[in-house]
């Protein structure tokens, strides 16, 4: 399982994740932290997440995990990804 969470920073204008990877009985198992300088700014606290949860999938893939659960905070970003069958 991972939890992530993701931070939207003004000035300077950059966005951080922060990544716990649980093994199936709720251990910690690994943890990682993705940061970066953006282009534009990212004012929509779900598009931030779902930035952080491409990063979790994608360290996820590097180590062959093959069966993952992805839980989030975030409402909005969880809201619309019910709705959209996500």
């Amino acid at each position: 399982m991972f939890n992530v969470d993701a931070a939207i920073f003004k000035n300077p204008s950059c966005m951080g994740a922060g990544i716990v990877l649980r093994a199936h009985k709720g251990a910690f198992s690994a943890a990682l932290v993705h940061c970066c300088q953006l282009v534009h700014r990212i004012e929509d606290p779900a598009l931030a997440e779902a930035i952080a949860v491409k990063r979790a999938v994608s360290f996820a893939m590097e180590h062959n995990l093959r069966q993952i659960i992805v839980t989030s905070d975030c409402q909005s970003f969880t809201r619309k990804n019910e709705l959209q069958g996500g």
